[in-house]
This record gives C-alpha cells, structure tokens and sequence, in this order.
C-alpha cells in the first residue's frame, strides 16, 4: 500500500493558532467541526475558516484528474489501501486512501463524473456529491474549464455518511458560501426536510444495460434495496432511458472541445501510461472512428466516437435533452430518488 500526499504543517499551526485565538473571545461559540484536523484534494484551493476546521493535507491526484487511477509524474502512485495492486479510484484517490486507512477523519474532494463516489467505493468509505452549484467553484482548479454542463463540485469523504452529513450542516448553516460567491444559492440546511419520516418512492437498477457492473456492486444495490423496503419505503425498477446516449452526452459534454485543451496541457508534460489515449483525441475525426472500431471496451470505444469536434452547441443541446427525458421517466413513476450501482 503506498499513499502520498504533501503535509501542510506550518500553514496549519498557524490556523491552528488563529482558532484558539478566536476561541479565546469571551462569548465565542465554536462550530461543531472547530479545530478538526481535515485533509483537502490536491486541486483545491483552501477556504474552510466559515466552519473553523484545520486543513493540514493535500492529497494525490491523477494526472490530467480524468482517471480512475491515481498517479502522476509529481507525486507518483496511490495504491488502494486494501490491495496495492488495485487503485484507489480517481480522481479523488488520494482522499480516499487516505481516509480509509485513518490517516484522515474528513477530507474533501471534487466530483464531475465520480471522482469522489467512485474512490470512496473503490476504498470502502462514503462520499458525496452534491448539487452542482452548492458549493462555489471559484477555489476549485477544474481538469477542462469552460464545461458549462457537466460541471465539477466539492463532496465531502469519510469512514461514514454520518460524518460526511455533520460537515454539511456546518458548511451550509449560514450563508457563508454565498456571501463569497453569489453564483451559490442562498439556500441552508434544510433540518425539516432532513429528519422527516415521510415514505419514499425510490427507483433502482443492478445495471443501465449499457455497463453490467461486477456481481458485488449488484449484490450491494439489492442488499441496500431490501434495507430501504424494511424502513417502509417503496422500492420499484427503474429503467435508464438510452444509456449510451447518455454516456455519449457526457464524453463530449466533458471534454468541451474534443479533448484539444487537455491534450495541449500534456504536451510539455511527462505523460504517463493511463493518459496515452488523450493525444488520440487530436486526431482527425475519421480516424477516431476508425480506431473505435476495433476497440472491445465499450466506454472507450463510445468516447473515440463521442468527443465533439466544432458543433458544442449541439451536443450541449442535446444533453439539455436529455436531462429532460431523464426527469421525465423519473417523473412517469413519481420517483423520490434513484438507487444504482457507483459506478453505473
């Protein structure tokens, strides 16, 4: 097992000594996560003084943040905490092993496409990502800018949800956010809606019929199916409408301008094995396809025939589409929520 991050120990004495500074004001009343020693995603920039908490860790990332690996010329490989042979998923891997092993209570990572739900399954703890413009994106470095549709977002990781919710609840108790970044909703936490016993109707699938997940993650949908039905709430199949569209939709919507950006950035790097597909995407699109055809893994061979090439306006639009068509099949069977596979 081999976990790397850079240790952020003076910069956190000193945050350190600011707290107790606050903390000595007569009539000071400390946030519940005060002083709480929390370790940050590599590609965040560090604003948590609203909830008082200590980062004193950034953690490994992948190169390019588009992986399910986590390795880069910098730093090197974070292996899974349970298997060095395996990853810790990505992109917010380092997190993740980190947190599994103890070396973290909480930490905080970013998610577009999975990077903090993913790891967090792949390293056994929870994570979570929230709506997209909950927390701002103006600390965060983004892998591809200007994704107005597939958007990156701040979740917090934790050996538990419990943990992962207690930060919420500090992190969304006042406006803070929003008085640094008007573009986040004016919006707090919400107890009533939390603690309500109210039913739910929630739709849930083993597999999209796109991606057929490993038997384990199957297995765990169902365990959690049966866990939710014993609480009283109703559990009815959900059928994902059109997957590969929907994976299509988010290769392009993701890669913006056909990979061209993030294949510039590598250009003076030193690029590693897991990133050797992203110079195919400067390649002609006729080529890409041809490629594709002799490619047996479906998710690689739906995103060499997916990046858009000049027409963003279209495939934005249609992923405008879509969204729609998905709400709407939620909407046909009066869907609370959804219950999936991680990675699905």
């Amino acid at each position: 097992m081999v976990i790397r991050f850079v240790i952020d120990y003076l910069d956190a004495i000193e945050i350190a000594k600011k707290l107790d500074e606050h903390a000595a004001t007569p009539g000071y009343k400390k946030p519940l996560l005060f002083g709480m020693p929390i370790s940050i995603k590599e590609n965040i920039r560090v604003i948590l003084f609203n909830i008082c908490a200590v980062p004193f860790v950034h953690t490994n990332v992948p190169q390019s943040l588009v992986s399910y690996g986590c390795t880069n010329p910098v730093y090197g490989t974070t292996t899974n905490p349970y298997n060095p042979e395996r990853v810790p998923g990505g992109s917010s891997g380092g997190e993740a092993a980190l947190i599994a092993t103890g070396g973290s209570l909480l930490g905080i990572g970013t998610d577009v496409g999975g990077s903090v739900r993913i790891p967090s399954t792949f390293c056994g703890i929870a994570g979570f990502k929230p709506s997209s413009i909950r927390f701002s994106h103006t600390f965060t470095t983004s892998s591809v800018p200007g994704r107005q549709l597939v958007t990156s977002n701040e979740g917090p990781m934790a050996k538990s949800i419990t943990t992962c919710i207690e930060y919420l609840k500090v992190a969304w108790s006042d406006l803070f956010l929003y008085d640094i970044d008007p573009f986040v909703p004016p919006v707090t936490w919400q107890e009533k809606m939390f603690t309500s016993e109210k039913k739910l109707r929630i739709g849930f699938y083993t597999h999209d019929g796109f991606i057929t997940p490993t038997p384990a993650n199957q297995r765990a949908v169902l365990e959690a199916k049966k866990i939710l039905e014993d609480l009283g709430h109703t559990l009815v199949p959900f059928r994902v409408p059109q997957p590969e569209k929907m994976f299509r939709l988010f290769a392009g919507g993701v890669s913006a301008d056909g990979g061209k950006y993030l294949t510039n950035k590598l250009k003076q790097d030193i690029v590693l094995p897991e990133c050797s597909v992203h110079p195919v995407m400067l390649l002609p699109i006729s080529i890409q396809r041809i490629i594709a055809r002799f490619i047996s893994y479906p998710r690689l061979r739906t995103l060499l025939t997916s990046l858009p090439n000049n027409n963003l306006r279209d495939v934005y639009g249609k992923i405008e589409g879509y969204r729609s068509d998905f709400v709407n099949e939620m909407m046909l069977h009066n869907l609370d929520a959804l219950l999936c596979p991680a990675m699905v």
